[in-house]
């Protein structure tokens, strides 16, 4: 078999090795006398494959050798009358077969098939390569004992370069030659199972086993139908290897897919089109199988012996790797019944991991409050994230969360996070000694909200004693409150948190950014115009603070640039930049002296065409001098058709200019977060419109109003008018059971169109039933604009960041709607971590409520192996069975993409397996 992951399990053993094809296989067919007259047709096969049950210690040669006595008698338990024995670098196992396994399986009724493996996966020992010694010494123990029946190939077809049909024809001579009746399989992936291959290898083979390395069984039924349909015109067998073993690293199946693999496969085997079925590596030695979990960071579920697992598979067959699609996923679900709808919530455990950690993933929403490089800072000053919470238990509160630091030198006393209550510090630790990993914090909070019904909690970090150079960054995350309740505790937003630094000056300052996984292109730019009124006499200076968000050194691409009157007067690569805000002061006589006016161009400029670079550059005037600055438009430019002009003053205004072609999906907009106030009754959205158009060319340009990705109001520029028009739109089934959401003021073209300018302006907006924040100005070529008034420019930097969702998301889900969702590499930080959701505002109304947790594929990833764990399910006003994942009651999979799959597992997982293929042998 292959694979680019593979272990080869004897007992508690498992030998890692570079491909996976000898561990477990999959269909069948029926036997024939292909390759010799005296060979058998082999059928009613109910058989399995390696795992064999070792020793506990050496014997006088040093070696540990195979339990015979112990796995026959497994063997027997489970039903089995044919094994296939697994040679392959361990020499002294051919010794131990035929001394010890054969004359052992003989008295027990067990047939056996040798089981060698190819070049591609070392030679089986002790007669490496030479095939046509081991046909010569297999027939020859097969004369003494007649239950040796064939001898198999692994990976037969990843090998057909060694053995061609005409090298098989003399192996087979010398098997013959000594023993008539010994067959030989070999194995031969569904891909490689072509009718070409049967008919090149009909005189040489005596069958196949066909491996079946998909996730689900949903294909298998088909892929038998296919490989009966290749062979049986030629008379040669199948026989179908389903994988038993687990492996979180390759082929993980739940006990139940293999269960339902195992009866697909006999049903086949009643019609004729296979004979018989091999499993691969049935768990035999134990029922603890702490061999399925090398590299677990915390080998056992908390507290119960049964937990629920969604998993991506890394394993390829044959030798590729799986390919999952952007948007694939699956998912657990169970109705629950609503019995205080105005108050639920769930809790649960959750972790991740895979066999080399997680560099896939991003931090995803998280808070940050950070100190500069080389800046001198006071003992006593601070930056912090604040909010006001509502108290409910304050007797029995407390609070968890997560936290990290990056700093590593070990200078302690200077600056310390903290947390707070009403001003008081309830916990805090030095920067200094931390490691640089996300850790839990628990903090009992019952001194500081008993007899409370609010209270302000603040996410601080102070400088303890007076600093010169002591640049540290905090990372604060997924803030779990008992006995009170936070808004936005996972920071998806800046929505209820308040930004505060005791020692800050302030400024307006602006954002311009590139999104992420956006191909642009040379000469693409977002750019934001202010108009200079220049005074008669210098100095002429202008002070500034930048900063950007991109760490890594690619070079040459993005640069942010201050251009006046067309001429590049400073620029700075991104690359070179920091996230820290620096100072830049400019001296611009040269460009503004005998000028009584100027036009100042900030911009954000690529050099160099990209697939991928986002980036967020953040710009802040602190003061000019000589000169003043009024504003003007934003523009983004990715091509020439496309070039919206878009002014936040009095009105919204969004214009398209003359003389320049348009695309159909082109548009402007102003971007809006939306803060649902629950339990509001109807939610408007007024507003007034007007535009510059006076043509009948209709088609073309709409404005439109999007609610959460849909239209809920367009109006064609062409049946517009010059006079403000009030418009009323009535969102209250839109914003149903929702507490956020995001709309968009916006001109969309929906049909290209080679000059049609226009102005359209939007005023008077009224929300009833929600507040609108975050404004951003968007436009189709890409890039973004938003306007930060009122920035804090103190030392520290305080800030609720997105990192962008990373390739694979664990989601909670109520009626379909995700109301909670973190990163899978995020889980991995500390092992069965607790995370617990409010879903008051999505259980409102109801008596009843799909409750669901899924595993989200966010971007195209191939060979990505992932696994996350459920575990230990508290809910409130909510009834809900089987919590801690017992057996199957209660829950239901769905899933687009087989590669992904979700079972429950636990430490005697193994045994359910060996459980079912015994009862499915009898």
């Amino acid at each position: 078999m292959n694979s680019l992951l593979f272990k080869k399990i004897s007992g508690y053993v498992i030998l890692f090795a570079a491909f996976t094809i000898l561990f477990c296989l999959q269909p069948t067919s029926s036997a024939s006398a292909a390759s010799g007259p005296m060979v058998p047709t082999i059928t009613g096969v109910k058989g399995d494959y390696a795992n064999l049950i070792l020793e506990s210690t050496p014997r006088s040669d040093g070696k540990i050798h195979i339990n015979t006595p112990a796995t026959i008698a497994r063997l027997q338990e489970l039903n089995v009358t044919t094994y296939a024995f697994l040679i392959w670098t361990q020499g002294h196992y051919w010794d131990d077969l035929r001394l010890e396994f054969m004359p052992a399986a003989q008295t027990a009724g067990i047939k056996i098939w040798v089981y060698l493996t190819p070049p591609s996966e070392g030679e089986s020992q002790p007669f490496g390569g030479n095939y046509t010694l081991w046909a010569q010494q297999i027939a020859t123990l097969a004369n003494s004992y007649p239950n040796l029946e064939a001898w198999v190939i692994d990976d037969f077809t990843a090998n057909l370069d060694v053995f061609t049909p005409a090298s098989l024809e003399v192996l087979q001579a010398a098997a013959h030659a000594i023993r008539p009746q010994l067959a030989l399989f070999v194995i031969a992936y569904y891909e490689q199972a072509t009718s070409s291959f049967a008919a090149a290898y009909k005189d040489s083979i005596d069958g196949i086993i066909f491996p079946h390395g998909e996730r689900t069984p949903q294909n298998l039924s088909s892929y038998i139908d296919t490989l009966y349909n290749n062979f049986s015109p030629y008379g040669i067998p199948i026989y179908f290897m389903p994988y038993a073993t687990f492996s979180n690293f390759t082929t993980f199946k739940s006990a139940e897919y293999i269960k339902q693999e195992i009866e697909i496969a006999q049903a086949k085997e009643a019609e004729g089109k296979l004979n018989g079925i091999l499993i691969y590596c049935t768990p035999k030695a134990t029922t603890d199988e702490t061999w399925l979990l090398p590299n677990d960071p915390y080998k056992y579920a908390t507290h119960q012996d049964w937990y629920y697992e969604l998993t991506n598979d890394a394993l390829g067959i044959p030798w590729a790797v799986h390919n999952t699609a952007a948007g694939a996923n699956v998912k657990t679900s169970q109705t629950a019944t609503v019995t205080q709808p105005n108050n639920t919530s769930i809790s649960f455990d959750a972790y991740s991991y895979a066999p080399s950690g997680y560099a896939f993933g991003s931090d995803g929403n998280v808070a940050r409050i950070s100190y500069p490089a080389a800046t001198p800072g006071a003992a006593g000053i601070y930056a912090e994230l604040s909010q006001m919470v509502a108290v409910t238990a304050g007797s029995s509160s407390s609070v968890s969360f997560k936290i990290k630091d990056d700093y590593t030198a070990g200078v302690s006393g200077y600056m310390y996070k903290q947390l707070l209550i009403d001003d008081v510090v309830v916990w805090q630790q030095d920067v200094a000694g931390q490691t640089t990993n996300w850790q839990t914090v628990n903090v009992n909070l019952s001194p500081y909200l008993t007899g409370k019904t609010t209270a302000k909690l603040s996410l601080r970090l102070k400088i303890a004693n007076a600093v010169t150079y002591f640049p540290v960054t905090t990372t604060w995350d997924d803030i779990v409150p008992t006995g009170f309740k936070v808004t936005n505790p996972y920071f998806d937003g800046d929505t209820g948190w308040t930004k505060f630094q005791n020692a800050s000056t302030t400024a307006d300052a602006f954002r311009i950014s590139w999104p992420s996984g956006k191909p642009s292109v040379n000469g693409a730019t977002g750019y934001k115009i202010k108009t200079a009124s220049v005074q008669p006499a210098g100095p002429y200076t202008l002070n500034m603070k930048i900063k950007d968000d991109f760490v890594f050194n690619t070079t040459g691409y993005h640069f942010m640039q201050l251009v006046i009157d067309n001429t590049v007067v400073w620029e700075q690569d991104v690359a070179n930049g920091s996230a820290d805000w620096s100072n830049i002061n400019l001296n611009l006589a040269s460009h503004l002296t005998g000028k009584t006016s100027a036009t100042f161009v900030f911009r954000v400029f690529d050099k160099v065409g990209v697939n991928n670079f986002p980036i967020n550059a953040d710009w802040a005037i602190i003061s000019t001098q000589g000169f003043t600055l009024s504003d003007s438009t934003f523009t983004g430019v990715s091509s020439m058709a496309d070039l919206w002009n878009i002014k936040k003053g009095s009105t919204l205004e969004i214009a398209f200019p003359p003389a320049v072609a348009s695309t159909a999906g082109s548009y402007g907009s102003f971007y809006y977060g939306m803060a649902v106030t629950p339990g509001q009754g109807n939610k408007t959205l007024a507003f007034k419109i007007k535009d510059d158009f006076t043509g009948a060319t209709s088609g073309h340009h709409f404005a439109q109003v999007v609610v959460n990705g849909s239209v809920v109001w367009e109006r064609d520029v062409a049946g517009g008018t010059t006079a403000y028009q009030s418009v009323s739109v009535d969102l209250t089934s839109a914003l149903a059971d929702k507490l956020n959401g995001e709309v968009e003021f916006r001109v969309y073209d929906k049909a290209a169109v080679g000059n049609f300018p226009v102005k359209v302006e939007y005023t008077d907006v009224v929300a009833t039933g929600f507040t609108l924040n975050n404004e951003t100005i968007r436009t189709s070529s890409g890039w973004s604009y938003k306007e930060m008034p009122a920035t804090k420019l103190g030392p520290f930097t305080t800030e609720i960041v997105s990192q962008g969702p990373g390739m694979a998301l664990l989601q909670m889900m109520i009626d379909g709607k995700v109301v909670w969702s973190q990163d899978a590499s995020r889980l991995s930080a500390s092992p069965w971590s607790k995370y617990t959701v409010d879903t008051s505002a999505y259980t409102a109304g109801k008596s009843t409520a799909q409750v669901s947790f899924r595993l989200y594929f966010t971007q195209a990833v191939s060979g990505l192996g992932l696994t996350v764990r459920l575990d230990n399910l508290q809910v409130q006003g909510l009834g809900m069975q089987n919590l801690s994942f017992e057996n199957t009651n209660g829950w239901t999979i769905a899933y687009t993409d087989q590669n992904l799959a979700a079972g429950y597992g636990g430490p005697k997982r193994g045994l359910r397996v060996f459980d079912y293929v015994k009862a499915l042998y009898q």
